[in-house]
């Protein structure tokens, strides 16, 4: 993440809700910025709700970041494991 102070507010959210250094810390921003509520905002400002989620991944801690934004948005997920 090119913005340092932005990166440590996210790892900060999501630790704040129980996730820790066992996860990866490109999922943590991931998920810390969802609940910052980043994450589904468009550079003009607009925000877009996800009717579910699709996810090709190679590990774990993706898979976990992807049940905890179908959880948090409600919608259902679809996982591809390679």
């Amino acid at each position: 993440m090119r913005n340092p102070d932005l990166a440590t507010k996210c790892f900060e959210a999501i630790e704040a809700e129980g996730f820790g250094m066992d996860i990866c810390g490109s999922s943590r921003v991931l998920m810390g910025s969802m609940l910052l509520g980043l994450h589904n905002k468009s550079p003009q400002g607009v925000v877009v709700q996800p009717d579910f989620w699709l996810d090709i991944n190679a590990c774990e801690s993706r898979s976990k970041c992807v049940q905890v934004f179908a959880d948090y948005y409600k919608i259902p997920f679809f996982t591809i494991e390679v």
